[in-house]
């Protein structure tokens, strides 16, 4: 059973679900797409740094982890 979209109400076939759920749990057409298109709320700048400080931790402990010549 295909889903529709939460701001036109368009149906989505199920093989474009994934593509087209946003980070703040809505799922929505192509046209909707865009954050400012649906009204998102998510918080992409915390999450930008919240993935970009886990990549920093990885890539410190992995220079720890090297000997020096």
């Amino acid at each position: 059973m295909p889903l529709r979209c939460e701001v036109c109400n368009k149906k989505i076939p199920s093989i474009f679900l994934k593509i087209n759920e946003c980070k703040c749990g809505k799922i929505v057409c192509s046209q909707h797409k865009s954050e400012a298109s649906h009204g998102c709320k998510f918080d992409w700048k915390s999450y930008g740094c919240k993935e970009l400080s886990k990549k920093l931790i990885i890539s410190i402990d992995a220079a720890k982890g090297l000997k020096k010549i």
